[in-house]
């Protein structure tokens, strides 16, 4: 069960209870799939309580993109670990003004182009197939439910450094790759989609322009249309 997402209501709290009753310390692959479930099942006060004594990594393992991410993190000490934690909403479309000021702090604390050349990295390994199967209604290859919100964070950063073509470039491919079989695997890599689109429109620019009037030639997607026809008109 540990290395799965299983979507049916299966009672992973029953586990929590069992692991702090016996004493032990839940694994990542344990408490990834206790993060998940809490995002199903939000008054579970057993899982919760797991994940406040046991905070885990930052992000869940599995995820191509997020098991180097965690290893890079690891290298790169406390100030990358702060990073990846600065997740996006889950209920918000657009990073709020707070939310920019944070993020500017940790960009500084990382290193601005340190960071862009790690996440465009990242963005790179976004699809591959997983370390860690999950099991449920979309599939072994399924996007972490969890790790979706750190990586529409990451998009968002991205669009608060100096605008470049590379990131202009890497933002588009990964709306392509998110959105490339996303019909059969859920909700999930459609928001990292809007979420690349809204990082493009913030960047503005000609380079971001243009990747957006080619993204608006190919896409079929009617939530990600609407989010680049918006984001067209705001760049010009």
């Amino acid at each position: 069960m540990a290395g799965e997402y299983v979507a049916s209501g299966h009672r992973e709290w029953e586990l929590a209870d069992a692991e702090i009753a016996a004493g032990r310390t839940p694994g990542p692959t344990v408490l990834a799939a206790f993060r998940r479930t809490v995002l199903d099942y939000h008054d579970e006060p057993a899982l919760r309580d797991v994940l406040t004594r046991f905070a885990g990594p930052v992000l869940n393992p599995g995820d191509a993109w997020a098991d180097q991410a965690l290893e890079d993190a690891v290298r790169g000490g406390g100030a990358w670990q702060q990073l990846l934690a600065h997740r996006a909403p889950v209920s918000a479309s657009r990073p709020s003004a707070a939310w920019v000021r944070t993020g500017r702090g940790l960009l500084d604390a990382a290193g601005p182009e340190q960071v862009r050349r790690h996440v465009l990295r990242w963005f790179g390994l976004v699809g591959r197939q997983r370390s860690v199967p999950l099991r449920g209604w979309h599939g072994p290859n399924a996007y972490d439910p969890y790790n979706i919100h750190s990586l529409r964070a990451l998009a968002w950063l991205l669009s608060l450094l100096p605008s470049s073509e590379d990131t202009c470039d890497g933002l588009a491919q990964l709306v392509r790759t998110t959105l490339d079989g996303a019909a059969a695997l859920g909700r999930n890599p459609v928001r990292v989609a809007e979420a690349a689109v809204t990082a493009l429109a913030r960047i503005g620019g000609e380079d971001a322009r243009l990747e957006l009037k080619r993204l608006r030639a190919h896409i079929t997607d009617k939530h990600v249309l609407r989010r680049i026809d918006r984001a067209l008109t705001a760049v010009g």
